[in-house]
């Protein structure tokens, strides 16, 4: 992790892309953090689109970012899936934020939503004056965010852009909050590369954590239970009785795990 010009290591990373929307979410939070006189920088990330200490990675999404991607091409599910699955395996706690799914309509009788695209304010309270209808359909939006959570990813949404800064901005100083009860340990995002272990225990959960659907923290859930890799690979149909991994999980690592390598 670089430093600042003033030897400040920052307490939160932002993808260049977010930052280049102006008044956009990254730039509501960066007005906070300064005000707050939190260190953060601005630099390309390969995975999500904010990085915070204890492993707390935040992909961001509008609702019409994930109609796009879901609805604009064939390979757009499968780009989805595939990001969230790194997230997973990269980090240990991961988070989508949608932002604007709290002011969404859901109509399900339709099979579509209504999204917000102008509001007014009257008496300090918010009216929603113009709807866009958009043909989604409220369940696939529901699935969606069930497949998150299935894959050990916490699913927040949030009203607005300023809604979702305040979101990243307070979970940020609730990590802080909790290093400095900590002091020994300094609170630090940490861009995933080349993984460095300290003990065959970290590898053993680095190992697992590579099949798709398993993250760090399953990886030790699963440890806790079978001991070893080796009688955790060999009770693979098990694993379904742990939370959070489902059958679908389970055919996709045995598809792995049995399919004859032939590139």
């Amino acid at each position: 992790m670089q430093i600042t010009l003033f030897g400040e290591v920052p307490s939160i990373v932002i993808d260049v892309h977010e930052a280049r929307s102006e008044g956009g979410t990254a730039s509501i939070l960066i007005k906070l953090l300064e005000k707050e006189k939190i260190t953060y920088r601005v630099e390309s990330l390969p995975i999500g689109d904010y990085l915070l200490p204890e492993e707390t990675v935040i992909e961001r999404k509008t609702v019409m970012d994930l109609i796009h991607t879901l609805k604009g091409s064939q390979k757009g599910i499968p780009r989805l899936e595939k990001q969230l699955e790194t997230m997973v395996e990269k980090y240990s706690n991961p988070v989508l934020l949608i932002e604007g799914g709290l002011a969404i309509r859901k109509d399900p009788i339709n099979k579509c939503i209504y999204v917000p695209i102008k509001r007014t304010t009257k008496d300090h309270l918010h009216y929603i004056v113009i709807e866009k209808k958009v043909k989604f359909s409220p369940k696939a939006y529901e699935a969606l965010k069930q497949e998150a959570e299935r894959k050990g990813i916490l699913v927040v949404e949030t009203f607005d852009a300023m809604h979702t800064a305040l979101y990243i901005f307070q979970k940020l100083k609730e990590i802080l909050g909790e290093k400095e009860k900590k002091p020994r340990k300094k609170a630090i995002p940490i861009i995933r590369t080349k993984p460095k272990f300290s003990d065959i225990f970290q590898q053993q959960i680095f190992f697992l954590a590579g099949l798709p659907g398993i993250s760090t923290i399953r990886a030790q859930k699963i440890l806790e239970v079978f001991k070893t890799p080796i009688k955790a690979i060999q009770n693979i149909e098990k694993w379904k009785q742990l939370k959070g991994i489902g059958l679908q999980t389970i055919k996709e690592i045995k598809k792995i795990l049995y399919t004859e390598y032939n590139p």
